[in-house]
This record gives structure tokens, C-alpha cells and sequence, in this order.
């Protein structure tokens, strides 16, 4: 029996064709410019920019506690900064059994991992936050680098 015969997008030759071409782009920069998202993630990044704003105003019939911090989480390993994200999101103050919110809080990173940052979003004291040992704040995404310390 005759292997399969291969389609000419998928033969050797084709793929480093598309290759080739696509790093001719990307060196002299006639590509994309680094950084800028593609159609369908830039319509993700809205998306999910009007759903948080949306499902933010009402405290009881918008989003789901654990949906806001997937979508600010999200938000932020596209690129999103707290500051603008801030903007955006109606933070409604809760309150809660601090022993309860730690365990809690603990187990949801467990499971989910979700960026340090994106737990301000849920409207809980700052104390209860640090009090659940959630993990280190990385540092941001996008800005000025620090100045290195004056000799």
C-alpha cells in the first residue's frame, strides 16, 4: 500500500517557504509591530473588557466572583494593566469570616493560579488578602523598568 501523498501546504518545501517568509516580514517589519494583538484576540480583549465592566455594576446580578477574577486574570496575561483595568471594574466591598476568606482563597489558588493582582477585583479587605499568603505580585507586564539604585 502507497503512503498517504502528501498535500502541497503541508510538504517540507511549503512549510519553509511560509517560515522564511513569515521571519522576512517580522526583520523588516512590514509584520505586525510587536506587542499589538491579532484581530480575534484584540475582539477577545473587548469582549471580555464589556463583560467585566457589564457584570460589575450590580453586586448581585452580574458575574460570578471566581468569572471576575478568570476575566481580570486573563485580562492581565494579555496585557491589561491594573491601572486600566481599575478603571473599568465597579469593585462592591465584601466582607467575610477572615479564617473562612483565607481557606478559601488558599484553595482557589491552589487550583486555579490565578495572578495575585486579579484578587483586589473581589472587593475584599487588603488584609485578608495578605493574610491568605496568595503568592508574590509579579512584576508588571508592560512600563518603565526600575532605575537602578544611585551608587
Amino acid at each position: 500500500m502507497d503512503p498517504k501523498p502528501q498535500n502541497r501546504r503541508g510538504s517540507p518545501e511549503a512549510v519553509l517557504k511560509r517560515r522564511t517568509a513569515r521571519r522576512l516580514n517580522t526583520l523588516l517589519g512590514t509584520d505586525a509591530p510587536r506587542g499589538a494583538l491579532d484581530g480575534r484576540t484584540e475582539r477577545r480583549r473587548a469582549r471580555l473588557l464589556r463583560e467585566l465592566r457589564d457584570g460589575t455594576r450590580e453586586p448581585d446580578g452580574g458575574l460570578k466572583p471566581v468569572e471576575i477574577l478568570q476575566h481580570v486574570h486573563d485580562l492581565l496575561e494579555l496585557g491589561e494593566t491594573v491601572a486600566s483595568l481599575e478603571k473599568v471594574v465597579t469593585v462592591h466591598p465584601r466582607t467575610l469570616d477572615p479564617a473562612t476568606a483565607r481557606t478559601v482563597l488558599r484553595e482557589l489558588q491552589q487550583a486555579y493560579r490565578f495572578r495575585v493582582e486579579a484578587f483586589r477585583f473581589l472587593g475584599l479587605p487588603e488584609a485578608q488578602l495578605t493574610e491568605a499568603e496568595l503568592g508574590e505580585v509579579r512584576p508588571p507586564r508592560r512600563g518603565r523598568p526600575p532605575k537602578a539604585p544611585s551608587p
